[in-house]
């Protein structure tokens, strides 16, 4: 797979397998990929796998901090009522 499934969307699955020492295998990547391991409500825990990633970078993409994110998103009142109406509509549906 590719770092689409970093990138949030709704794949989960039991492992999820790291194949090779990647120059964009980063912390994100790591948390976001791993994090998909273990599949709500039917599994209880999930696996992760590393193959050909050296010891010292699992070491430190598990013990690495996340950084700190910030959205673009400007919350005006004509979003605000926008989303209002949408999920009202979906309410009625």
């Amino acid at each position: 797979a590719t770092g689409t499934l970093a990138m949030g969307i709704n794949f989960p699955c039991k492992t999820s397998v790291l194949v090779g020492d990647a120059i964009y295998l980063n912390a994100m990547l790591y948390r976001q990929t791993t994090g998909r391991a273990g599949r709500r409500g039917m599994d209880l825990r999930g696996h992760t796998v590393f193959y050909c990633v050296s010891s010292s970078k699992v070491v430190r993409l598990m013990r690495a901090r996340l950084p700190s994110l910030q959205g673009n998103v400007v919350l005006s009142p004509s979003l605000v009522l926008r989303l209002l109406m949408r999920q009202s509509i979906l309410d009625d549906s």
